[in-house]
């Protein structure tokens, strides 16, 4: 899959719109048809910074998300004012809206960005579509579906990556 390699240059655009920085280096963390489920996602990416995960659902689109703070597996929010969630087919960042939720940390899933899952990786995503994109903790512009293109779906794949950012 490789999509930070094919999209890099347009991820970099919304990490200097947001942080004001560029990056320096990319480090694959993570990807899902290779390291395995929500375990294995906590294993290599808890308490690490900077993170983009981008996924392509079985219907083709590709989206994604940006925290800049660390994962973790305590069941709770995290906050980070700097996280947001992205379309790779509309070329299009959606920023935090200020309700409060901004990215969750469980073991018993993957990712997980805004109240009611607005980008939401359940346990066995590959071979389910009980994975979510809603929209309520994120500005979409007005756009309807505007990540996975419905409510649920099912992951093709998906690969999280630490931005060494400078």
């Amino acid at each position: 899959m490789n999509l930070i390699l094919n999209y890099y240059l347009y991820f970099q655009g919304g990490i200097k719109e947001k942080l004001n920085k560029t990056i320096k280096e990319v480090k694959l963390l993570y990807r899902s048809s290779q390291h395995g489920d929500a375990t294995q996602f906590h294993s290599k990416c808890d308490g690490k910074q900077n993170t983009v995960t981008f996924a392509k659902a079985k219907n083709g689109r590709k989206f994604g998300g940006f925290a800049n703070q660390a994962f973790h597996s305590s069941n709770s929010w995290i906050s980070d004012p700097n996280a947001f969630v992205f379309s790779l087919d509309f070329k299009e960042c959606y920023y935090y809206n200020n309700d409060g939720y901004m990215i969750y940390g469980s073991s018993s899933y993957g990712p997980l960005w805004g109240n009611g899952h607005d980008l939401y990786f359940a346990s066995g995503c590959m071979s389910n579509t009980t994975s979510q994109t809603n929209q309520k903790s994120f500005d979409y512009k007005s756009r309807v579906n505007a990540l996975s293109g419905s409510t649920n779906f099912q992951v093709e794949d998906y690969e999280t990556y630490e931005l060494i950012l400078e």
